[in-house]
């Protein structure tokens, strides 16, 4: 259930829940997800989500939540990355092809 006062962000968040269909919005992020602007990302997250396992000593596949959290951690306290979420579907990704 929304907040009673809804900051604009919110507002059109649930604006879109109301009208597009869940399949919509699922394919709308897997869009993204493949667009030409995004390959470059996903190509740097391994090895960027590597080393952060790395210097957390946790194990790097398959992810779990401690090193998800890590690699966001280091994401963000970098401060480099725009669109640090990117970065982490790329591994989440990368899981899922993987055998």
């Amino acid at each position: 259930r929304p907040p009673r006062r809804l900051t604009p962000n919110q507002a059109a968040f649930y604006a879109a829940v109301e009208s597009v269909p869940p399949a919509d919005a699922v394919r709308a992020v897997q869009d993204a997800r493949v667009a030409d602007s995004t390959k470059s990302t996903y190509w740097a997250a391994v090895p960027l989500y590597e080393a952060a396992c790395s210097k957390g000593g946790l194990p790097t596949w398959p992810p779990s939540q401690d090193t998800l959290e890590l690699f966001a951690g280091y994401l963000k306290v970098s401060m480099a990355f725009a669109s640090p979420a990117t970065y982490w579907w790329a591994i989440v990704d990368e899981d899922r092809q993987c055998p």
